[in-house]
């Protein structure tokens, strides 16, 4: 083995122990050299040259295994996103009870970007004294209907919803036959 190929042996393997954080002390009691010795091999440019030659290795290294674990993390998160979507698809179809269906469409809005949504109010119907009494007087009447057992057929042949107080009140006139029947 020639002298050069030697020394870059001994280069490799005092830089390998250096850039592992290795005091020379360390180094000189693992390689047998002197720590005096140690000294002046890292002070040659040839060592400085293999160092930085193994720095740039490992860097190398270091970041194709970096991108191979982002790569890999990234299939596993995509894994488990779609496991977690197909969860809350059947979660969706076989649950009955309403909340969870909500929280679920919620969770898909989420998802898909369009953020939490504020819980809309409930919708109030104002409806004016008159018209009030209307309904409740039309609702009387056909509750008294259904108590005389007669079917909507009969009672819409009668022409029983024709005199309707809704429907005079909403503008059907009496004996006008509403649309669709």
């Amino acid at each position: 083995m020639s002298t050069q190929v030697a020394l870059n042996l001994i280069y490799h393997e005092v830089a390998r122990w250096l850039l592992l954080r290795k005091t020379i002390d360390e180094i000189s009691q693992r390689t047998g050299l002197s720590p005096s010795l140690l000294y002046k091999i890292t002070s040659r440019d040839e060592f400085k040259k293999v160092t930085e030659d193994l720095r740039t290795k490992v860097y190398e290294e270091l970041d194709k295994d970096m991108s191979l674990r982002a790569k890999n993390l990234g299939h596993e998160i995509d894994n488990a996103a779609v496991e977690s979507f197909d969860r809350l698809l059947i979660l969706l179809k076989t649950s009955g009870n309403e909340n969870i269906i909500r929280d679920v469409g919620q969770d898909f809005l989420d998802r898909a970007g369009y953020g939490k949504s504020q819980p809309s109010a409930s919708a109030t119907v104002v409806i004016d004294p008159i018209t009030g009494s209307m309904i409740l007087q039309a609702l009387v009447k056909d509750a008294e209907g259904l108590k005389a057992n007669k079917p909507i057929e009969e009672l819409v042949q009668d022409g029983a919803h024709l005199n309707h107080p809704l429907n005079r009140r909403l503008g059907t006139p009496t004996g006008a036959t509403p649309e669709g029947d």
